[in-house]
């Protein structure tokens, strides 16, 4: 008996403190929102509707997610019908042999410089040459 009254009290105490907080929260919202503007407080009311909006909206993409996730996972398969793998075939060892006396040049980058302007002439529309 002594475990109910004390998981009663335990219950009670937090309790309270929850009231005392969320009475701290309105308190504290009311002194914050009579010294907004209106356009901010409308702003504020809009940014606060709008993320309590997306909160349905968020929860149906989880839902959704997890019920695709729990489809696409195969059934587990009993222990009896394992079987072991056989082992892959070893892989061939390649071997590069290379003459002595042929190697290879490096090729070097050949820069070219840009070519030379061109002179150009040009001819302004509409311009009359007397």
């Amino acid at each position: 008996m002594d475990k109910r009254y004390q998981k009663k009290r335990n219950f009670g105490r937090k309790a309270l403190w929850i009231l005392l907080a969320l009475a701290a929260i309105i308190t504290l919202i009311t002194i914050a929102t009579r010294r907004l503007g209106d356009t901010a407080l409308a702003t504020l009311v809009g940014a606060v509707m709008g993320a309590v909006a997306a909160i349905p909206v968020s929860l149906a993409i989880v839902v959704i997610t997890r019920r695709l996730e729990k489809m696409q996972q195969p059934d587990p398969q009993p222990q009896q019908q394992i079987q072991p793998r056989p082992a892959p075939p070893p892989k061939p060892q390649v071997l590069l042999v290379q003459q002595p006396g042929v190697q290879q040049v490096p090729t070097a980058r050949v820069y070219s410089p840009p070519a030379p302007p061109v002179e150009r002439t040009f001819q302004t529309i509409g311009d009359t040459d007397d």
